[in-house]
C-alpha cells in the first residue's frame, strides 16, 4: 500500500488536487481500506462488458507506461478530449486510483471473487481489462494471476501497451501497436487508425483478418462472413468475432 499512496500523493500534486472523499482513511491493511460508509464497486458497465478502470497518463500520473503520444492525444478514455463519446468513461481519476489500489492490494483470489460478483450485478459475462488505463510494470504476475482464476464462463478481453503482459497471454490480451513494422512475432495485435477512428485486429503469422472494432460499429471480416452489429463486446463474445475471433489464438 505503501506504493499506492506514493502514487495517489503524486498525482494529487501533478493534476492540482485530487477529489478525495473525507471519510476514507488509507491505511496500510487491504482489509482496512475503506472505512466510514462510502464504498465503490470495482468494475462499471463498459460497452455491455463490466469494465475495469485503471488512472490514465503516464507515471506518476497514470498507468499507461508504455503509452505513445499518439495513445495519449486521442485516447477515448479522456472525458476532456472526448466530452460526449461515452459517460461511462466519466469515473474521477481520483476513482480510478481507488479501483487501482483495491485490486493490487488483494489476494488474486478476492480480486476474482470481487469481479464476478460485480459481473453478476451488472447482468454481463464479459470483462473488460483496462476499459481506461494499463497494466504498469510490476503488476504483470498478479494481473496474469487473476485472469487465470476466473472460470470459464467469463469472456476475457483486454487491450494492452505493455508487452510484457501480452507475452503471458496472448489468447486473452491483444497488444495494441502503432503500425505493423512492431509486429515482430506471434500474436493478436490491434492497430488503431485514429483519423478513422478504427482498430485493425491482426495477426502476423495468420493471413486472417478479425474485423475492426470502430466506437460506434463493428465490421467483421467480409472474407470469412463473420456477423456485423454496433459496437458491443459481449455480442463479439457471443459471436466468436473481434477480440474473441478464436482464429487467433494460439
Amino acid at each position: 500500500m505503501g506504493q499506492v499512496k506514493q502514487r495517489l500523493k503524486y498525482s494529487s500534486i501533478l493534476e492540482g488536487g485530487v477529489d478525495m472523499p473525507s471519510k476514507i482513511e488509507w491505511t496500510d491493511s487491504a482489509d482496512q481500506w475503506l472505512s466510514g460508509v462510502w464504498r465503490i464497486t470495482i468494475l462499471r458497465p463498459c460497452q455491455n462488458t463490466g469494465g475495469l478502470f485503471f488512472p490514465i497518463g503516464k507515471p506518476p500520473i497514470g498507468t499507461c507506461t508504455y503509452a505513445t503520444e499518439s495513445c495519449l492525444q486521442h485516447c477515448h478514455a479522456l472525458v476532456d478530449k472526448h466530452n460526449g463519446y461515452d459517460e461511462e468513461t466519466r469515473i474521477p481519476e481520483s476513482e480510478k486510483w481507488r479501483i487501482y489500489s483495491w485490486v493490487m492490494s488483494h489476494s488474486a483470489d478476492q480480486v476474482a471473487s470481487q469481479f464476478m460478483s460485480d459481473l453478476e450485478g451488472l447482468q454481463t459475462p464479459v470483462l473488460h481489462w483496462f476499459a481506461s488505463g494499463d497494466c504498469p510494470p510490476g503488476d504483470e504476475t498478479h494481473i496474469i494471476a487473476i485472469m487465470g482464476l476466473l472460470p470459464a464462463w467469463i469472456g476475457q478481453v483486454a487491450y494492452t501497451r505493455s508487452r510484457p503482459l501480452w507475452v503471458r497471454n496472448k489468447n486473452i490480451i491483444t497488444l495494441t501497436v502503432e503500425s505493423e513494422d512492431e509486429m515482430t512475432e506471434p500474436g493478436r495485435y490491434a492497430i488503431p487508425d485514429y483519423k478513422t477512428e478504427i482498430t485493425y485486429i491482426k495477426r502476423p503469422d495468420r493471413k486472417i483478418r478479425a474485423g475492426v472494432c470502430a466506437p460506434y460499429y463493428t465490421h467483421a471480416d467480409p472474407e470469412e462472413g463473420l456477423p456485423e452489429h454496433y459496437l458491443s463486446c459481449r455480442a463479439c463474445w457471443r459471436y466468436n468475432s473481434g477480440c474473441f475471433d478464436r482464429r487467433m489464438e494460439d
